[in-house]
């Protein structure tokens, strides 16, 4: 084990140049669509359910399941070589009423996190901290209602080098005097330029839901506020010794059963989406997009649902799902913003967005969409271009490697059957090397 180096705080040797190669050829060729759902980072602290004592920071990288369960990948830094530390999921009360008591004990409320001003979402540097304040405010007004159940997978505060033993149930601290509450929190803040005092009064309007006597249990146990032949008896509980060595919890009863729920209604596509011809789920793609970009203008009174400045139209889009190379956006403002008034409508936006969703969402074409553009990427949009050594440097020069020019050499020629080195990449040979490699059946 002293033989091996250390690399990101893990065991492990450095990434090889031709693995770095490998894997931006794969960011700009596959989707990667669950992980596109994410829609919040979440920053955040968890003590360990049996040993509370301990505290673990967590970046929370979360997505939306179905309206009452999100679900969470958790890092312990939100750098780009962070590591991945657990899970957690989150569901709404009227499903965690649905577990059995045994169960429930595993789920720990979001109350003292949100209202404390220590739960936050880290704020972008381009956002002004009025906008800001207001999503994440909007945030916490759903998650404090929330429960939640997180396991850990790496003990990073013992200074693992690697996920050893069995994963660790977590719980959330549901008071100040259970860890060094000002102390870590504001180390946290200054790292990210926020301030726990503001936040705490600025949601003391966000009401606090009651939470279930079985949620938090961790700290209730501690307490020996248990009832009687619940959780009591030296250090062991409810959770069993299963969890205090690191093994799984107990196996759960079944619930109760249960009147199944009514059918949700399904939602009807709007006249806006059938005269451009998506469905209603592809309409709510659409307007959840441009709600994270779009603004009121004092200008335009008009527009109902806002304005979408010229410089956000690439990244809306992109939050939609779609790949769009920086060199295809004057054209694209050239077809939304045909004055170049700077701001565009949402009905522009809708019909644009549409279009491009039913291209997306059409087989052959759809693929052929996802070549031509990873093919764009290496060319920087050239039309007929092929791709040369100059490109390959680019994007060797993007990972901040060293890449000699014979490695360069040996990739345009096993693209290109041996054709040389000046005769480069074309785009049939490029598909051809994509779908060698798996990228398109």
């Amino acid at each position: 084990m002293d033989s091996i180096p250390v690399t990101n705080k893990a065991l492990g040797e450095p990434v090889h140049i031709k693995d770095k190669l490998l894997e931006t050829g794969a960011a700009l060729t596959q989707d990667f669509r669950p992980v596109k759902q994410i829609c919040a980072h979440l920053n955040a602290f968890h003590a360990y359910a049996k040993e509370p004592g301990r505290c673990v920071e967590a970046n929370h990288y979360c997505s939306h399941l179905n309206q009452d369960v999100r679900q969470c990948i958790l890092y312990d830094s939100p750098e780009p070589n962070a590591r991945l530390i657990g899970i957690e999921y989150m569901i709404t009360p009227k499903l965690y009423e649905t577990l059995d008591s045994t169960e429930r004990k595993l789920w720990h409320s979001h109350v003292f996190e949100a209202k404390s001003g220590m739960l936050i979402m880290p704020q972008p540097t381009f956002v002004p901290n009025s906008v800001w304040e207001m999503a994440e405010n909007t945030e916490m007004e759903q998650v404090v209602t929330l429960y939640g159940k997180i396991y850990h997978l790496w003990q990073v505060d013992r200074g693992d080098k690697l996920p050893l033993g069995e994963p660790q149930l977590m719980t959330s601290y549901t008071a100040e005097d259970q860890f060094d509450f000002e102390k870590m929190v504001g180390e946290r803040d200054k790292r990210f330029g926020s301030d726990w005092r503001r936040k705490r009064e600025v949601r003391s309007y966000i009401e606090e839901p009651e939470i279930h006597p079985d949620a938090d249990w961790a700290w209730k146990e501690k307490k020996g506020k248990g009832k009687e032949g619940e959780g009591s008896g030296e250090n062991k509980g409810e959770y069993g010794d299963a969890v205090a060595d690191g093994a799984q919890p107990p196996k759960r009863r079944p619930p109760a059963r249960q009147a199944s729920p009514e059918p949700p209604t399904k939602k009807r596509a709007s006249k806006l989406a059938k005269e451009h011809g998506v469905t209603a789920a592809q309409e709510a793609e659409i307007r959840e997009a441009w709600k994270l970009f779009a603004r009121e203008h004092s200008d335009y009174p008009d527009e109902k649902e806002g304005v979408l400045e010229a410089g956000e139209v690439r990244r809306c889009l992109i939050a939609l799902g779609l790949t769009i190379p920086p060199s295809s956006v004057p054209e694209i403002l050239d077809t939304l913003d045909p004055e170049s008034d700077g701001w565009i409508p949402f009905s522009h936006f809708f019909a644009y967005a549409a279009l491009r969703l039913l291209q997306a969402s059409s087989a052959p074409d759809h693929q052929a969409a996802e070549i031509d553009a990873a093919f764009a990427l290496f060319t920087e949009g050239s039309k007929g271009k092929k791709i040369k050594m100059s490109q390959l440097r680019r994007i060797a020069n993007q990972i901040k490697e060293e890449v000699g020019d014979d490695v360069l050499r040996d990739m345009i020629l096993e693209a290109n059957g041996g054709a040389g080195v000046e005769a480069g990449v074309g785009r049939e040979e490029f598909e051809g090397v994509m779908r060698r490699a798996g990228v398109f059946g």
